[in-house]
């Protein structure tokens, strides 16, 4: 018995089960909180992550997380560092004159 309870804690299927309860219809997954991709039950990394939570998928989803396998256009910003964006100093000109050489230089050919 004490190997089977073990090997429900390696595995993480208690903490799953204990977030359960507060998802009533809906399935308990694994967000793994560095890349925004949640994992359903069964999935190789359910569970897994280093980093990592059992929450119910709509509330993932509701937080902007993704399921696995699916490719997204957005790139995903960590949970942890989420904050609001704020805009580059310089302007386009600024940015544009940054970008062009400080001399021109001739092809001697």
């Amino acid at each position: 018995m004490r190997h089977l309870i073990l090997a429900a804690v390696l595995i993480g299927t208690i903490p799953a089960a204990q977030a359960a309860p507060s998802c009533p219809g809906d399935t308990v997954v694994w967000v793994n909180q560095n890349t925004g991709v949640y994992h359903l039950p069964g999935d190789r990394w359910y569970g897994r992550t280093k980093h990592g939570a059992y929450v119910c998928e709509r509330q993932a989803e509701a937080e902007g997380d993704h399921r696995s396998g699916v490719r997204v256009a957005r790139q995903h910003t960590p949970r942890s560092t989420r904050r609001s964006t704020t805009r580059s100093p310089h302007t386009v000109d600024e940015q544009m004159q940054d970008a062009q050489p400080e001399s021109i230089v001739e092809n001697p050919f």
